[in-house]
């Protein structure tokens, strides 16, 4: 698990090579914690409801089912968040940020679902509702995922996302984030284990 605070010039940067597109959370002054598996995801539903509240002015959540129950799945979102829009299979939806406390009706949606078995999801804040995923030719297509929200950086918060074999959690600053960090004790290890060369790159 590694982090990175801009406050100290650290960037973790993704690059997506079939969109041609580079993310780096230095420029959009995100904190960044990469790795920690569903540990980080099934633990920090406390961590994550405090940052949508104090970065957004809306909350929301994605997701890419996988088979079998997609279909059920993306219908149960359906219940659970307003204004949802689907493409490709995939959803987002989102919530008031007074309703935060969807975050946890959405957690245990996964975990009844199959959790790391059900798809790729992601959960967060943001101050003003993503553009949708465009067209594409097959190879390169676009969905409600990692790839498109990080294309929008600009309007996150916060955001907290299971991929296929990966965590990764980023929030704006705030003026007691370091408070609220300090309460989260593996938080705190993976601080110690920071890498000293500060900069990640991983390709999609």
């Amino acid at each position: 698990m590694k982090i990175y605070d801009p406050r100290l010039g650290e960037d973790f940067v993704f690059n997506d090579r079939h969109l041609k597109r580079t993310f780096s959370s230095l420029q959009h002054g995100l904190y960044v914690v990469d790795g920690g598996g569903s540990r980080l995801l099934d633990e920090q539903a406390t961590l994550l409801k405090t940052c949508v509240e104090r970065t957004s002015s809306l909350g929301f959540a994605i997701l890419a089912p996988w088979s079998p129950g997609a279909k059920k799945l993306r219908n149960r979102i359906t219940e659970v968040l307003d204004s949802v829009s689907e493409f490709e299979g995939s959803v987002i939806g989102y919530f008031t940020v007074q309703n935060v406390n969807t975050v946890d009706m959405l957690l245990d949606l996964r975990a009844a679902s199959g959790a790391d078995r059900s798809g790729e999801w992601g959960f967060g804040g943001c101050v003003g509702k993503f553009s949708s995923p465009k067209r594409l030719p097959a190879t390169k297509g676009e969905l409600w995922n990692f790839v498109h929200v990080l294309a929008q950086a600009e309007k996150l918060g916060c955001f907290l996302y299971r991929g296929d074999g990966f965590t990764t959690f980023m929030t704006k600053s705030f003026p007691s984030l370091d408070v609220l960090l300090g309460k989260t004790s593996f938080l705190k290890q993976a601080e110690r284990g920071r890498s000293s060369s500060a900069i990640d790159q991983r390709g999609a």
